[in-house]
């Protein structure tokens, strides 16, 4: 014979994370980067003016907050920064169409995933990398892969031939340099963004001079 249930019999509903949990851990990554700021400024961090041709203390106008997914964070680190007292203008359509910040943005998309062809070729032509037109066509002939090849084997390739080789073009000499002087930085960022924030890695990266 059946019996029915009783209420707290019945299974009960899986708990689903709530938003709010994700919410609360926006808050704290704003009021870190926020703090962050105030001592950059308050301490006097001294950055290179360009126009100035000398060394001057940071002002706000300065600092950049660079968000993976603006939409969902934005309004947060709008009211974390008020309370902190840090001034934050949104910034403008044309700000993320600055060569300086694709470069960055094509970069941090490789320390996500390095197998990606054309934020790959991007940083290698940027000042990140430096390599010029004729360099990365002398990469693509001299690593001897076809097309369909992912440019990520490519390079591979490439630096495994002339390694072995130590033959090659003017143009694929220099490019196996850049290519090995930029990996070997690579590999120290993509460690760096694993064990430390996303915001101290891109210091160091913008450290290096290199943008």
């Amino acid at each position: 014979m059946r019996t029915a249930r009783t209420m707290n019999q019945l299974p009960k509903p899986r708990r689903r994370k709530a938003p709010v949990e994700d919410v609360l851990a926006i808050e704290k990554e704003a009021r870190l980067v926020a703090r962050r700021l105030r001592e950059l400024r308050e301490s006097g961090h001294k950055i290179w003016d360009e126009e100035r041709k000398a060394m001057r203390a940071v002002e706000w106008r300065d600092m950049v907050v660079l968000l993976r997914s603006p939409s969902s964070r934005v309004e947060t680190f709008a009211k974390e920064f008020s309370r902190a007292g840090v001034p934050l203008a949104a910034a403008r359509a044309g700000f993320f169409s600055a060569i300086e910040v694709l470069d960055l943005l094509n970069l941090l998309r490789l320390l996500d995933n390095p197998l990606q062809d054309i934020p790959l070729a991007a940083v290698l032509r940027s000042p990140l990398a430096g390599l010029s037109v004729d360099e990365l066509a002398a990469l693509r002939i001299e690593s001897k892969c076809d097309s369909k090849t992912p440019f990520f084997a490519a390079v591979n390739q490439f630096l495994h031939r002339s390694a072995s080789l130590q033959t090659g073009t003017a143009s694929a000499e220099t490019a196996r340099a850049k290519l090995q002087q930029f990996f070997a930085q690579f590999a120290k960022w993509r460690s760096l963004a694993r064990q430390t924030s996303l915001a101290h890695c891109l210091e160091t990266v913008l450290a290096g001079d290199a943008l």
